[in-house]
Order: C-alpha cells, then structure tokens, then sequence
C-alpha cells in the first residue's frame, strides 16, 4: 500500500512485484519545471526504505528540487531493472537519468550536484550541495566517507543481518 501525501502519485504501470513505484514531484520541484518550460528529464532512484544511503540520494534530489520517480525495491528479490542497471554490486541506491544508471550514494550526489545547476535547463535549486573551494569539498568528502564507514557500515550490516531470535 502507497503512502498517503499530497505529493506523492502511484505508478499504476509498474506491477507490485517488481516494485512500487511513486512520483514526488514536490512543490518547489514542480514550480521549477514549469519555469523551465516543462524540461524534458527523466530521473529515476531505485531505494530501499532502510538505507541511509538511499536517504542521501533522495535528500540531494529534493535539495536540488529535481522530481524523480523512486522505485522501492525489494532486496530479497531485486528487480531486473536493479540488475541491470547496478551488475556489480547489485545494490541501492541506483540514479537512472535519462536512461543512463549511476551507482553509489556519494557518486549520485556529486552528480546530482553538477548536473542539476539552475540555469542550464534544469528544475534545480542555484545552490550547490558541495562547497565551491576545493579543500573545503575535499573535507566534504571526508567526512561522507567517515560517515559511510563508521556508522553506515554497521548499519548496513545490521540490517542485512536483520533481528535475531
């Protein structure tokens, strides 16, 4: 069952077994569109509801203000959307703008970050998620990776792992 919230539109073309798909098209995302003239782009985020790592990815997109399509997926029985577009790892989060994956939290926010600037034709935001200077970015970085690896790893683990009996 869908989440009920004024933004949030289920696909009805994209059967519950694969993966539910919804569409948040928040306000100032779709402000920015109309501005645009509507934009041509298709931005899709395969998640799943317990990763923080997918929470990253759609925290960037709604920064950004950037409407995008989220596929929850499930990882007992990943999509072949999932496989397809992530056969290394096989794993969430996914971005797949027009038709072109790209993989891993923190490679999907940097581009997320350069690809949605306002004023290139696109629904984003004028600010940038990254500082301009670039060892102010690089301590950025850092402290992403700091995070991923002192507290998402573990997190990540546990939750593979789920409850013990």
């Amino acid at each position: 069952m869908a989440p009920t919230h004024p933004h949030i539109i289920v696909d009805p073309s994209i059967p519950r077994a694969q993966a539910q798909a919804v569409r948040y098209e928040h306000l100032a995302g779709r402000r920015a569109q109309e501005m645009a003239g509507g934009g041509g782009e298709e931005v899709t985020l395969l998640g799943h509801w317990g990763s923080a790592f997918v929470l990253r990815a759609r925290l960037a997109l709604y920064l950004k203000g950037v409407p995008y399509t989220y596929i929850e997926e499930d990882l007992r029985s990943k999509s072949d959307l999932l496989l397809r577009s992530n056969p290394v790892h096989k794993a969430v989060p996914v971005l797949i703008h027009n038709g072109r994956p790209i993989c891993e939290s923190q490679v999907i926010v940097q581009y997320i970050d350069e690809v949605f600037v306002a004023g290139r034709g696109s629904t984003s935001s004028a600010f940038s998620l990254l500082p301009a200077d670039p060892h102010e970015r690089a301590v950025a970085r850092f402290w992403a990776a700091y995070v991923d690896d002192e507290i998402g790893a573990p997190w990540d683990k546990a939750f593979r792992l789920g409850p013990t009996s």
